[in-house]
């Protein structure tokens, strides 16, 4: 059975605490990507690869209707108001949020 592909665009995660990143590697191929430095075209291919990302790059949001085999986006905070998360749904992608991840940091 092949193992879903997680692509992880987020330069946080699992990095101070590795819990979740090693929960994730434990069911899933992963890749990490630089969302800050990715170019359009690079992250629109690797997304066609992927069953979920973790984190969505803020400038590509309009983007999600390329992700076909895409089930999961999970944005690292609040802001999902640059993806486009109609599209998302009509294409059958959940997409979920965590509004306080970062309040006891901040």
């Amino acid at each position: 059975m092949m193992r879903p592909k997680v692509l992880i665009a987020s330069n946080s995660f699992g990095r101070l605490v590795d819990d979740g990143i090693r929960l994730v590697q434990g069911v899933a191929d992963t890749e990490r990507i630089d969302p800050m430095t990715i170019g359009e075209e690079e992250f629109s291919e690797k997304l066609k690869e992927c069953t979920v990302t973790i984190g969505f790059p803020r400038r590509y949001g309009e983007i999600v209707s390329k992700a076909r085999n895409l089930k999961l986006i999970a944005i690292r905070g609040a802001g999902h108001d640059t993806l486009d998360v109609e599209e998302a749904t009509r294409n059958g992608i959940l997409v979920t949020f965590a509004p306080a991840a970062n309040s006891i940091s901040v």
